[in-house]
């Protein structure tokens, strides 16, 4: 709790031009991590399957996670401050326990428009118009930020408890619309546990501002293991874009990269 204070005490985080010999190179310098940044997510690549020029009619945000237990949403269109800070709970506020001492954000993602190109150019014309995710600890929390009243956001609003990963989820991915913009998002999770965690019951928006936890209801979660050996760890896991099937790849600490199926049988 003490961390998130701390951080909060300064909300804004500026981005400034970087200095020195590699000047034409590095464009601007994001301010406002007070430790490591273990994670970024981009907004434009929601929109690459949006049809031609969407990309560059909607606005560009940049998300960052750290150590320092928030995550950051960048307006890369301005040269002022960060958009919003989104301060991460506690464990012990999520359903975890008091033993569970981590509050870092490992992972970010933006939930991806399953809709049409204008649509999506619409709602993503404003840089709070976004559903975003992140993984802290070995929980999933979603956030509106329709819903942002102020630069500091700490209400989540989806609490995914019903993935039950085992272990720290080190990176969180969503699947690709399909060519209209269609279907359901699958959500895969790469944890220290070995597996990889794919889901499709992952809210995009609310209706009011009361909080969801998708328990276990019966949504369904498939897990796959990414290597034989029990003692190696998922580090990432991404999807296919375009693909025709729930095609995924996982790459772990046994050294190997996975290619996977999802959509076939055990």
């Amino acid at each position: 709790v003490q961390k998130s204070r701390r951080v909060a005490d300064d909300p804004s985080a500026s981005m400034s031009s970087s200095p020195g010999s590699d000047e034409q190179i590095t464009l601007q310098r994001l301010k406002g991590h007070r430790a490591p940044v273990l994670c970024l997510a981009h907004s434009s690549s929601l929109l690459a399957f949006g049809g031609k020029g969407s990309t560059h009619q909607a606005r560009c945000c940049l998300l960052s996670g750290s150590e320092d237990g928030t995550a950051r949403l960048w307006d890369l269109r301005s040269s002022i401050h960060a958009a919003l800070c989104i301060i991460a709970p506690e464990p012990s506020e999520v359903g975890g326990n008091t033993s569970e001492r981590t509050s870092e954000v490992t992972s970010v993602a933006f939930y991806p428009p399953f809709k049409t190109s204008n649509d999506i150019t619409a709602e993503v014309s404003s840089s709070h118009h976004f559903t975003v995710y992140m993984s802290v600890g070995k929980y999933i929390l979603g956030y509106d930020l329709r819903k942002a009243t102020s630069p500091i956001v700490r209400q989540y609003q989806h609490n995914l408890l019903h993935v039950g990963c085992e272990d720290e989820i080190n990176q969180i991915s969503f699947s690709y619309p399909g060519k209209k913009g269609s279907g359901n998002a699958h959500l895969a999770m790469a944890d220290d546990a070995g597996n990889v965690s794919i889901t499709d019951a992952v809210p995009n928006i609310v209706s009011d501002d009361s909080r969801t936890s998708l328990g276990n209801g019966g949504e369904s979660c498939r897990v796959l293991q990414h290597a034989e050996d029990s003692s190696a760890m998922a580090t990432c896991a991404v999807f296919r874009p375009r693909a025709k099937g729930l095609d995924i790849a996982s790459g772990g600490t046994d050294c190997a990269v996975r290619l996977w199926d999802a959509n076939r049988p055990r």
